[in-house]
């Protein structure tokens, strides 16, 4: 800054002053010719600093155009080693009145610094705010007012400035400023509060870490097979010493460290079947930082076997199997008995989550078995067999007695079962000698009967009763046989064997064996290929005449939209659904009804088709004569044994 001093249009200046508060007495000198030069108006002088040394005192001179040869002189007044006013004096020539100038002033060296720089010689995150610290002080005593801080990357780098006005000896710099894996130089300094600026402090260094980063991690989402090896692999940077935790269930089941290698093995059914969680993490060791990835996948592979139950003893040929499974949900099973020379008595492939079996086919008392359970999971691989060894010990049911005989078109079964303490219940199976065992009545009583309402013309059928007891014995009846004559046209109702159309005359009857071949033809191939299906069934067509009276009961058994079934002394037999619309023309000379119907002929199981004529509540058969005359309804009310 300047000191300016003379009249209003003297431009000569003093150097090297730095005023702070000036006060400016004047005198009139005799001097014409420099009468009133002095003008300049200052406020009121005040302390403003400490003494340093004589040497920061000069002697001065002084020339202007308007006052020339005068000298001027600088004295200080102080108190103590305070400076509190000093005068500069200028003397006039030829003139008794002395003019002078007081001014209040301070010196160069009043300047503020900094020292003690933080950080330098370090190693910084850059990652992190990272503070700047510096001391400052000044000599007048001031404080600070504002900072300058100048930084670069490298001793060549381009400089960086952060500025900010503020009293504090700081500045927090934001993360990531820096760039990682260099050395920065910085500097800083500060203005004090009377706008004294200082130097700036020498350069001053810090090392940025590298901070370590993992930029994969395998396997992430890609379903594993426990029953092999987990080639577990990363990449990243700044990484020289790791840490692997495997989890499962939110349980860490292994872990594995090391130093700069990216890959570990987990070693074949290690994991279980389910969810399994990797933890990366990655450190660097000079700077202490670390980072952590984590990743997810699902384990797959054979799932472990079942638990079976522990019952080794039962008093049933039917027992019940039971197993647990602690795993992901099963989605099916396979199960096997065998006996002790290995022979398979029952194999059942089930899909679902049951974990119980009941066995179908009944086991042989007082004979050891071995069962065989194993488990499908959702990966479609199967678990090893859980195997236990069981006898089968029960009280045996006596053989139950069976009687047979012909009643009209029908065949009558009569039975009776003699160990009533421990009975369940009967069952009737039959067959002829170009079929299989099927059972056509369940649920009988101990003493009961059925009537069979589906025998041909004709042909030989065998009857056996099962007698079931209450915990899963067995006991068969003997054999028997029968060769019934069926001397009618009979429609039956299967879903109430009891109620039948029985036509005494002889119908009109049409019977066409249908025949149908579909080809497919597939293209793609070189040649075509050509399969071929045929489909082969019987068409029937009625007709026969009902009484009015008649009319009713007739078509009430024709529109219920059941499968019939039909046979007649010729010995044609099928079962078969009307088709088409029902015809009941009335002729008037006969006073009669002319019935036609279109049967086709479905597939139809006969299992369990007849009901106990005990436990039927009546049987109902429509006789139509032919000629026109009701021989009537005959309704027969079982009696109920036990």
């Amino acid at each position: 800054m300047y000191l300016y001093v003379g009249n209003t249009s003297d431009t000569s200046y003093y150097a090297g002053w730095s005023v702070g508060y000036k006060y400016v007495h004047k005198e009139y000198g005799s001097n014409s010719s420099s009468s009133g030069w002095a003008t300049t108006i200052l406020d009121t002088p005040s302390k403003i600093g400490n003494v340093v040394g004589a040497s920061d005192y000069y002697n001065v001179s002084y020339s202007a155009s308007a006052v020339t040869n005068y000298t001027t002189s600088l004295e200080s007044i102080s108190s103590g080693s305070t400076i509190v006013r000093s005068t500069l004096s200028i003397g006039s020539r030829g003139s008794a009145n002395e003019a002078y100038l007081d001014v209040d002033w301070k010196p160069e060296f009043f300047k503020p610094s900094v020292s003690t720089l933080t950080p330098q010689n370090i190693y910084l995150n850059s990652n992190n705010v990272n503070k700047f610290t510096w001391v400052y002080s000044c000599p007048d005593g001031s404080i600070q007012k504002s900072y300058t801080i100048e930084w670069k990357n490298g001793i060549g780098g381009a400089v960086n400035t952060i500025s900010a006005e503020s009293a504090l000896s700081e500045c927090n710099v934001p993360a990531n400023t820096f760039p990682t894996g260099s050395q920065i130089y910085w500097r800083v300094k500060a203005i004090s509060a009377t706008d004294t600026e200082g130097d700036f402090s020498d350069w001053v260094t810090f090392n940025v870490h590298l901070t370590p980063t993992i930029t994969s991690l395998e396997p992430s989402n890609i379903p594993q097979n426990r029953e092999s090896q987990i080639t577990v692999s990363w990449e990243g940077q700044n990484i020289d010493q790791f840490t692997l935790n495997v989890k499962q269930n939110g349980v860490t089941i292994r872990t594995y460290t090391g130093t700069t290698q990216k890959q570990i093995l987990i070693q074949a059914n290690t994991l279980s079947v389910g969810t399994c969680t990797l933890e990366l993490i990655c450190k660097w060791t000079t700077s202490g930082l670390t980072t952590t990835k984590t990743v997810s996948f699902e384990v797959y592979g054979k799932p472990n076997p079942p638990t079976l139950d522990q019952s080794t003893l039962y008093s049933t040929s039917l027992p019940n199997f039971t197993w647990n499974y602690n795993g992901i949900e099963q989605t099916s099973y396979n199960l096997e008995i065998r006996t002790l020379a290995n022979v398979l008595v029952e194999q059942i492939t089930q899909i679902g989550a049951n974990k119980s079996y009941k066995t179908i086919n009944n086991l042989a008392n007082n004979t050891t078995y071995i069962v065989k359970v194993r488990i499908k999971n959702s990966w479609d691989l199967w678990s090893d067999y859980a195997t236990k060894q069981f006898t089968i010990q029960y009280t045996e049911l006596s053989k139950p007695n069976i009687l047979i005989y012909g009643e009209g078109n029908n065949a009558v079964i009569e039975m009776t079962a003699p160990d009533v303490s421990i009975f369940s219940h009967n069952s009737i199976y039959r067959k002829t000698d170009r079929t299989d065992w099927i059972r056509i009545a369940n649920n009988l009583l101990s003493i009961d009967s059925v009537t069979d309402y589906t025998i041909g013309e004709g042909t030989k059928y065998y009857y056996k009763v099962r007698s079931v007891g209450t915990s899963g014995e067995l006991a068969d009846s003997d054999i028997v046989s029968i060769t019934t004559n069926v001397n009618d046209y009979i429609l039956t109702d299967t879903t109430n064997p009891t109620n039948q159309i029985i036509i005494n005359s002889n119908p009109q009857s049409k019977f066409n064996k249908v025949r149908k071949t579909s080809y497919n033809v597939f293209a793609g191939c070189t040649k075509p290929t050509i399969e071929v299906g045929i489909e082969s069934y019987t068409e029937a067509k009625l007709s026969f005449f009902i009484e009015r009276n008649e009319y009713d009961s007739c078509m009430d058994m024709l529109t219920r939209n059941t499968i019939l079934s039909y046979r007649d002394y010729m010995g044609r037999q099928m079962f078969g659904f009307i088709v088409g619309d029902i015809k009941d023309n009335y002729e008037d000379y006969l006073e009669a009804y002319n019935i036609e119907v279109n049967l086709i002929e479905v597939d139809f199981d006969i299992q369990d088709m007849l009901f106990s004529n005990g436990l039927k509540p009546s049987i109902n058969v429509i006789y139509l004569d032919g000629k026109y005359k009701l021989d009537g309804s005959i309704k027969l009310t079982g009696v109920v044994q036990g």
